[in-house]
């Protein structure tokens, strides 16, 4: 199921959450000028969507307002993304905001309902398609990378050296990716980060800290899916053993 709503469309039907904010990334302005402008478009939208007038929509907007697993996309490609899903064990509700007429502001915000599955579909859909960049994987641990930029030589290059050079490379598109699990839970389980950076006439990477280490790894769409949806079956796991 496929919805697509303006901004001020997405507000009004938001409302039949209670919840007070809207799932970040989105960026969401009112079209409304004037207080009058405003209760004019409300007062069309109560009568054209009333509370509840869509019971499928309604089961999204309860997932997607209170997910026990949640997956997170923002950065730009040209233009702003911004990609969040809810996901449960048997459904997944995705947002995607078109750009706006401007980069503070999103557009229009296309609701998804499916499986569990159309999580990860339409989040590659909007990362878009680009091969693994072609420099190898680099992993340097933390204290590696401090001290070598801390008293920098220039005799030899360094693993630091190299991943400094590949981060400063010119982009095409960057971002990045968070999973969360348990989001209404006393101890939630620390969310995992994942960035991306896509290099003009190379490729796209990815990378993070982790266990004290730094890396950067050549990474596909099918690669980033893939690590993904190993991030939230980690946080499944968690969220079964807590």
């Amino acid at each position: 199921m496929k919805w697509e709503f303006t901004p001020d469309e997405f507000m009004h039907v938001w409302k039949e959450t209670d919840r007070d904010r809207y799932p970040f990334p989105l960026q969401l302005r009112s079209s409304a000028e004037w207080q009058s402008d405003y209760d004019r478009m409300h007062s069309e939208f109560r009568l054209r969507m009333p509370r509840g007038f869509d019971p499928d929509l309604s089961a999204a907007l309860r997932l997607v307002s209170n997910p026990p697993m949640s997956l997170l996309l923002i950065g730009a490609r040209k233009r702003p993304v911004r990609f969040y899903a809810g996901i449960d064990t048997a459904a997944g509700v995705t947002l995607v905001q078109r750009p706006g007429p401007v980069e503070e502001h999103g557009g229009n915000v296309v609701i998804e309902f499916g499986s569990s599955a159309i999580a990860t579909k339409v989040f590659a859909a909007v990362l878009g398609s680009l091969p693994a960049g072609r420099r190898p994987a680099m992993v340097e641990s933390l204290d590696r990378i401090r001290t070598d930029l801390e008293s920098w030589t220039g005799t030899k290059e360094t693993t630091t050296d190299r991943m400094k050079k590949l981060l400063q490379a010119p982009r095409m598109g960057s971002g990045h990716i968070e999973v969360r699990c348990g989001l209404e839970d006393p101890r939630p389980y620390p969310p995992q980060y994942l960035s991306w950076f896509d290099v003009e006439g190379d490729g796209r990477y990815t990378y993070r800290e982790q266990y004290n280490e730094f890396r950067i790894d050549p990474s596909s769409t099918d690669d980033i899916c893939r690590e993904v949806t190993r991030m939230m079956e980690v946080q499944q796991e968690f969220s079964r053993t807590d």
